[in-house]
């Protein structure tokens, strides 16, 4: 803690170059463009130290803030007293919004608690907090008390922590929770077509259905909530491995549903397959795409393929129809 600590005096003098590196971190985190591309830059060159450095730079910038009671200031200060050694100080900042029943001040001091945090590495208190926010209500809590479930195996516990976030409306929540459907779906389809289910999705037997006969209409009911699920995503994330990942859902969904429920739809199966290929410019999506109009035998021509980048698929089908 030495060096940190050093490093805490040295932001706090009166050196240029260090008053200038505490201003580029207020500018960026002020959403000044041209901070946040000479931070970006910083990253990219392989900045040593360079996140504590900010962190610590954070310290400075957020004091007076934070003891004038500023929530995110606080926030801010608490993590960047964390790289100055301060972890004592941090945590007692940290515990005058949790004790105020602060869901994000509680995420935030979980993530503290792994290895890119000022607290040190300590598992159990990471999972500790992570599931006070989840109980507590967190969304973003809610989708990495389901990621922790998942990773030792806890399948059923996991969706259950997925759907309460995605019944806030977190996209993230969203996302992992129709993951899990559509996995749930394909167990499903699977058993009713007499074929082995997977050892980690057996839970879906006992709690989806009570008869083998109950198969179709539990089906149904995931194939429509899928939908719903990977569409919200599509209209409402902003990151693309998210995006990416509703197109393939609903591209999947749409080419192989479950034989108990639904015929091939290739045509919509094909159309999310290329909107994939055109908004990434994804070669490998494009090539995918020959193959399935191939393998589906469709009648689908450059024109098509143009509509399909500037329309949604119901239009092009009503026009198509029409």
């Amino acid at each position: 803690m030495g060096f940190l600590k050093e490093g805490f005096k040295r932001l706090m003098s009166n050196d240029d170059d260090d008053r200038e590196f505490i201003n580029l971190v207020r500018a960026n985190d002020n959403g000044e463009k041209w901070a946040m591309n000479k931070i970006d830059e910083l990253w990219n060159n392989d900045e040593s130290m360079l996140a504590p450095k900010i962190e610590r730079a954070r310290a400075i910038i957020y004091r007076d803030a934070a003891m004038a009671g500023d929530r995110t200031a606080i926030l801010r200060y608490a993590r960047g007293l964390e790289w100055c050694g301060r972890k004592d100080e941090a945590l007692q900042w940290y515990m005058k919004l949790i004790n105020q029943g602060d869901t994000d001040a509680m995420l935030a001091l979980s993530w503290d608690y792994t290895e890119y945090g000022g607290m040190g590495r300590n598992d159990k208190e990471e999972i500790k907090w992570i599931f006070k926010a989840a109980n507590a209500g967190n969304a973003s809590a809610q989708v990495k008390a389901g990621q922790k479930m998942r990773a030792i195996g806890n399948y059923f516990d996991a969706v259950e922590w997925f759907r309460k976030s995605a019944e806030q409306g977190y996209v993230d929540g969203k996302l992992y929770y129709a993951v899990c459907l559509h996995r749930e779906m394909d167990a499903l389809s699977d058993y009713y077509r007499g074929l082995p289910v997977p050892k980690e999705y057996e839970y879906v037997l006992t709690c989806r259905i009570r008869s083998k006969k109950d198969c179709p209409e539990v089906l149904k009911e995931l194939y429509r909530k899928l939908d719903l699920l990977y569409i919200d995503v599509l209209n409402k994330s902003k990151n693309e491995i998210d995006i990416r990942e509703a197109f393939n859902g609903l591209s999947r969904m749409y080419l192989f549903p479950p034989e108990a429920t639904f015929s091939p739809n290739p045509y919509r199966g094909v159309y999310y397959k290329y909107r994939e290929a055109y908004e990434f410019d994804d070669e490998n999506a494009y090539q995918m795409c020959q193959e399935l109009i191939q393998m589906f035998n469709l009648r689908i021509t450059k024109e098509d393929l143009i509509a399909w980048e500037q329309e949604p698929f119901e239009i092009w089908l009503k026009k198509r129809n029409g």
